[in-house]
């Protein structure tokens, strides 16, 4: 609407100000909704140009598995999570093993046993890994062994170990060969480590 439309309904000119800025604001918020419109529907449009790209990549990446079979996928996956639970198990029946014979070792030292591979096979082993309290338990049974009279024996203090200390050669008296016997006294201890 322009003023040469108004005229010729008999508006005075400030009746056709009042109507064309009317107009205006009316129009104003018409287009500025339009604008709004229309820039939601490109915004949507945009969205769904890149909804439409990401659902061609999918069935794009969906071909790969057509033919694949589910059911034996599944069937690997079943069998991959067994192994890992039986590898798991085992791996911790490998270290509660470490850990027990570590305790029987040390169990038997602390006794004196002098062979604690043939004492340990005088022990009842499964029991005492089956033990809530191995530690004591195990304690118990080498202390029962030490102090029973048949198998006391194989428990008690180690013999010393020998310093090989001294005069390995002996004494030599003077004579014509007494230099190249101190000579030769002193090679031998050296060779062996004897001051």
């Amino acid at each position: 609407m322009v003023k040469k439309d108004l005229e010729p309904l008999g508006l005075s000119e400030e009746q056709i100000a009042g109507v064309l800025k009317q107009h205006d604001e009316e129009i104003g918020e018409v287009n500025a909704s339009l604008q709004k419109a229309q820039d939601d529907l490109k915004a949507e449009q945009a969205k769904a140009e890149t909804q439409g790209d990401t659902i061609k990549e999918l069935n794009e990446a969906l071909k790969e598995y057509k033919d694949a079979d589910v059911s034996g996928l599944k069937q690997t996956i079943t069998d991959l999570e067994t192994k890992l639970a039986t590898q798991k198990t085992e791996h911790e029946a490998e270290l509660a093993d470490r850990e027990f014979q570590a305790l029987l070792k040390d169990s038997i030292t602390a006794a004196h046993g002098k062979d604690a591979e043939k004492i340990a096979k005088l022990l009842d082993v499964e029991t005492l890994k089956a033990s809530k309290n191995q530690k004591d338990d195990i304690a118990a049974a080498v202390k029962a062994l030490a102090e029973d009279d048949v198998t006391k024996g194989m428990f008690g203090e180690t013999a010393a170990q020998v310093d090989h200390t001294g005069n390995l050669i002996g004494t030599v008296t003077p004579g014509p060969a007494a230099q190249k016997t101190d000579t030769l006294r002193s090679a031998i201890a050296e060779h062996y480590g004897v001051k």
